[in-house]
Protein backbone atom coordinates (compact mmCIF):
# COMPACT_ATOMS: atom_id res chain seq x y z
CA UNK A 1 0.00 0.00 0.00
CA UNK A 2 1.33 3.32 -0.92
CA UNK A 3 1.39 6.06 0.97
CA UNK A 4 0.40 9.40 0.40
CA UNK A 5 2.95 11.86 -0.08
CA UNK A 6 1.64 15.40 1.49
CA UNK A 7 1.36 18.22 -1.45
CA UNK A 8 2.10 22.29 0.16
CA UNK A 9 -0.34 24.07 -1.59
CA UNK A 10 0.79 27.52 -3.03
CA UNK A 11 -0.35 30.36 -2.38
CA UNK A 12 -2.42 32.39 -4.45
CA UNK A 13 -1.41 36.03 -4.33
CA UNK A 14 -3.16 39.29 -5.45
CA UNK A 15 -2.44 42.63 -5.62
CA UNK A 16 -4.70 43.11 -1.89
CA UNK A 17 -3.33 40.39 -0.26
CA UNK A 18 0.00 41.24 -0.92
CA UNK A 19 -0.36 44.93 0.21
CA UNK A 20 -2.17 43.50 3.38
CA UNK A 21 0.26 41.34 3.94
CA UNK A 22 3.32 44.68 3.64
CA UNK A 23 1.17 46.56 6.25
CA UNK A 24 1.56 43.03 8.77
CA UNK A 25 5.56 42.98 8.68
CA UNK A 26 7.67 45.14 11.12
CA UNK A 27 10.12 45.62 8.60
CA UNK A 28 9.87 46.23 5.09
CA UNK A 29 13.24 46.26 4.45
CA UNK A 30 13.81 44.24 0.56
CA UNK A 31 16.40 42.28 2.01
CA UNK A 32 14.83 41.19 4.88
CA UNK A 33 11.78 40.74 3.17
CA UNK A 34 13.59 38.26 0.48
CA UNK A 35 14.82 36.35 3.05
CA UNK A 36 12.15 35.41 5.50
CA UNK A 37 9.02 35.58 3.08
CA UNK A 38 10.44 34.83 -0.63
CA UNK A 39 6.96 34.35 -1.64
CA UNK A 40 5.70 37.77 -0.31
CA UNK A 41 8.04 39.65 -2.30
CA UNK A 42 8.13 37.46 -5.30
CA UNK A 43 4.70 38.21 -5.71
CA UNK A 44 4.73 42.03 -4.98
CA UNK A 45 7.55 42.21 -7.60
CA UNK A 46 5.73 40.04 -10.17
CA UNK A 47 2.55 41.80 -9.59
CA UNK A 48 3.60 45.51 -8.61
CA UNK A 49 7.15 45.04 -10.79
CA UNK A 50 8.97 45.93 -8.11
CA UNK A 51 9.09 46.09 -4.25
CA UNK A 52 8.87 49.47 -3.87
CA UNK A 53 5.79 50.33 -6.09
CA UNK A 54 4.58 47.77 -4.00
CA UNK A 55 5.88 49.40 -0.18
CA UNK A 56 4.37 52.71 -1.83
CA UNK A 57 1.05 51.35 -2.68
CA UNK A 58 0.54 49.81 1.01
CA UNK A 59 1.00 53.19 1.79
CA UNK A 60 5.08 53.78 3.07
CA UNK A 61 7.62 56.35 2.01
CA UNK A 62 9.72 53.93 0.42
CA UNK A 63 12.32 56.65 1.22
CA UNK A 64 11.91 55.84 5.16
CA UNK A 65 12.11 51.95 4.70
CA UNK A 66 15.04 51.42 3.24
CA UNK A 67 18.39 51.48 4.58
CA UNK A 68 20.07 52.80 1.13
CA UNK A 69 21.41 56.17 0.65
CA UNK A 70 19.87 58.04 -2.34
CA UNK A 71 21.95 59.32 -4.77
CA UNK A 72 24.34 62.39 -3.45
CA UNK A 73 23.72 60.85 0.22
CA UNK A 74 27.54 60.31 0.37
CA UNK A 75 29.58 63.72 -1.23
CA UNK A 76 33.05 64.39 -1.02
CA UNK A 77 32.46 66.59 2.19
CA UNK A 78 30.14 65.04 3.86
CA UNK A 79 32.54 61.65 3.84
CA UNK A 80 35.41 63.79 4.84
CA UNK A 81 33.37 65.49 7.72
CA UNK A 82 32.36 61.42 9.06
CA UNK A 83 35.66 60.77 8.83
CA UNK A 84 37.01 63.49 10.62
CA UNK A 85 34.20 62.77 12.93
CA UNK A 86 35.58 59.28 14.00
CA UNK A 87 37.32 58.34 16.85
CA UNK A 88 38.79 55.34 15.35
CA UNK A 89 40.81 55.56 11.70
CA UNK A 90 42.15 51.99 11.19
CA UNK A 91 39.93 50.71 8.31
CA UNK A 92 39.43 47.42 10.01
CA UNK A 93 37.45 48.88 12.50
CA UNK A 94 35.63 51.63 10.73
CA UNK A 95 34.67 48.90 8.12
CA UNK A 96 32.65 47.14 10.93
CA UNK A 97 31.01 49.86 12.23
CA UNK A 98 30.48 52.44 9.49
CA UNK A 99 30.16 50.50 6.63
CA UNK A 100 28.41 52.77 4.26
CA UNK A 101 31.00 55.23 5.03
CA UNK A 102 33.53 53.28 4.51
CA UNK A 103 31.88 51.94 1.77
CA UNK A 104 31.42 55.58 -0.08
CA UNK A 105 35.34 56.45 0.99
CA UNK A 106 36.16 53.74 -1.15
CA UNK A 107 34.19 54.50 -3.99
CA UNK A 108 34.64 57.80 -4.17
CA UNK A 109 38.73 57.90 -3.06
CA UNK A 110 39.77 54.25 -4.00
CA UNK A 111 41.38 53.55 -1.13
CA UNK A 112 40.79 54.18 2.64
CA UNK A 113 43.97 55.41 2.79
CA UNK A 114 43.66 58.00 0.43
CA UNK A 115 39.62 59.14 2.29
CA UNK A 116 42.05 59.98 4.94
CA UNK A 117 44.49 61.86 4.35
CA UNK A 118 42.31 63.76 2.42
CA UNK A 119 40.34 64.11 5.47
CA UNK A 120 43.94 65.69 6.80
CA UNK A 121 45.34 62.82 8.73
CA UNK A 122 48.53 61.05 8.13
CA UNK A 123 47.53 57.48 7.16
CA UNK A 124 51.06 55.63 7.89
CA UNK A 125 51.04 57.11 11.66
CA UNK A 126 47.73 55.73 12.12
CA UNK A 127 48.81 52.43 10.82
CA UNK A 128 51.99 52.28 12.93
CA UNK A 129 49.65 52.76 15.60
CA UNK A 130 48.21 49.47 15.11
CA UNK A 131 49.50 46.30 14.95
CA UNK A 132 47.84 42.38 14.55
CA UNK A 133 47.44 40.35 17.33
CA UNK A 134 46.10 37.02 16.98
CA UNK A 135 45.21 34.56 14.10
CA UNK A 136 41.66 35.62 13.35
CA UNK A 137 43.12 38.76 11.91
CA UNK A 138 41.96 41.46 14.86
CA UNK A 139 44.59 44.47 15.36
CA UNK A 140 45.12 46.50 18.54
CA UNK A 141 46.27 49.66 19.48
CA UNK A 142 50.16 49.33 20.16
CA UNK A 143 49.78 51.50 23.04
CA UNK A 144 46.74 50.42 24.33
CA UNK A 145 47.33 46.70 25.10
CA UNK A 146 51.01 46.22 24.75
CA UNK A 147 53.18 46.42 28.13
CA UNK A 148 55.11 49.37 28.30
CA UNK A 149 58.88 48.01 27.21
CA UNK A 150 61.24 47.27 30.07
Amino acid sequence: MQQEIPVKSRRRWDQETVLNEIRKLETLSPRTVQQQQPSLYGAAVRLFGAWRTAVEQAGYSYDNVTSRRGPGYWSNERILREIRGLRELNSNCVRHTSVGLYSAALRVFGTWQRAVESAGFDYQAIRRDWVPMDNLGLRFRRHAYLPAAS
